[in-house]
């Protein structure tokens, strides 16, 4: 009898650390989203205003747009939230078209620096993404691990927080993914193929594979044990 009240009672502890392991988890998730959504808003807001500014710069050069936006040569003014293609009826050349070595651009908010932000619409995912590889600053939002996306070979990494990479998991081949840099120019890329890693299959991710890959984005499945690495065509 003894015997079993002690099993009883290891039982019901045990069960207690689960559901505060699961309360924590999502705590974590929810304060990762909420401070994702705070750098989120402060980035384009950023960006947006560079565009403008340039776009007004451009204009104080000879460019002049009527009421709807149109410049005296028939291309479209920049504005802000900008979402055309990199380089497509902008008046901005973009450098990292033109200089694929071309460091990407960043933007600083409290003390970290920002490449830009992901956008897939089918998993309404919108997150930052940092410029620099900082496993300790990745419960704020993604950030590039390598590569660039100007050369077509950025690999993009994050928490599998619900709040930030979990859904990857379900996304499907053919879904957009689209990247803004921090001077506003897209990127548009299709999902070719979705798989599972074990950790020993590191390589995988790095500038040794033969495989050549425009954009990859990869997560923690649960547990921890295996990754889920999203790769994707530039369109």
């Amino acid at each position: 009898m003894k015997k079993g009240t002690i099993l009883i009672t290891l039982g019901l502890l045990l069960i207690a650390a689960a559901f505060s392991l699961v309360g924590y988890n999502l705590y974590e998730s929810y304060r990762a989203g909420k401070a994702a959504d705070a750098i989120m808003d402060e980035l384009e807001e950023m960006i947006e205003s560079g565009v403008e500014d340039a776009s007004e710069d451009g204009q104080s050069e000879g460019d002049t747009a009527d009421a709807e936006g149109n410049t005296e040569d028939g291309g479209s003014s920049h504005k802000s939230g900008n979402t055309s293609p990199a380089g497509e009826n902008s008046e901005e050349a973009n450098l990292g078209e033109l200089y694929p070595d071309r460091d990407m651009p960043s933007v600083m908010i409290d003390g970290t620096a920002y490449a830009g932000w992901i956008f897939i619409p089918s998993l309404s995912m919108r997150l930052p993404v940092q410029s620099e590889w900082n496993y300790g600053m990745l419960d704020i939002s993604p950030a590039i691990y390598s590569g660039s996306v100007y050369q077509n070979n950025m690999i993009i990494g994050g928490h599998s927080y619900i709040t930030h990479f979990r859904a990857l998991r379900g996304i499907a081949p053919g879904a957009r993914v689209n990247f803004y840099d921090a001077e506003g120019f897209a990127y548009e890329y299709e999902v070719e193929y979705v798989m599972s890693l074990n950790p020993n299959q590191g390589l995988i991710l790095s500038d040794e594979e033969k495989e050549d890959w425009d954009l990859t984005l990869f997560t923690c499945n649960t547990g921890g044990q295996t990754r889920c690495v999203v790769r994707c065509v530039r369109v």
